[in-house]
């Protein structure tokens, strides 16, 4: 069972968790870490909530450093958990 959710669970017009699952799919399948194709709608999404932005960065860093570790487990932990903020925040503030 994989820590991520499907695609199907993350609302269509939430690019950015989307986005971040596509980025821990990645590292479940074996494949290194890459943050970079997220970069631009992460720093839309941190301008637009600079608060909250400042806590995602954290938790893409705690993913980056679990994956980079080889501690797949919690690193898909940490991308569920930016994905499940995302989402919240988004909702709370009537995004999506």
């Amino acid at each position: 069972m994989s820590l991520l959710p499907s695609r199907m669970a993350i609302n269509r017009t939430n690019h950015l968790a989307s986005a971040v699952r596509d980025a821990g799919r990645r590292v479940q399948a074996g494949k290194a870490i890459d943050l970079e194709p997220i970069a631009g709608l992460l720093d839309a999404w941190c301008i637009a909530h600079p608060t909250e932005g400042a806590q995602l960065r954290g938790m893409l860093a705690v993913a980056e450093v679990e994956a980079t570790n080889g501690t797949i487990e919690s690193a898909l932990q940490a991308f569920r958990a930016a994905i499940d903020f995302v989402s919240e925040v988004d909702q709370g503030k009537g995004i999506i």
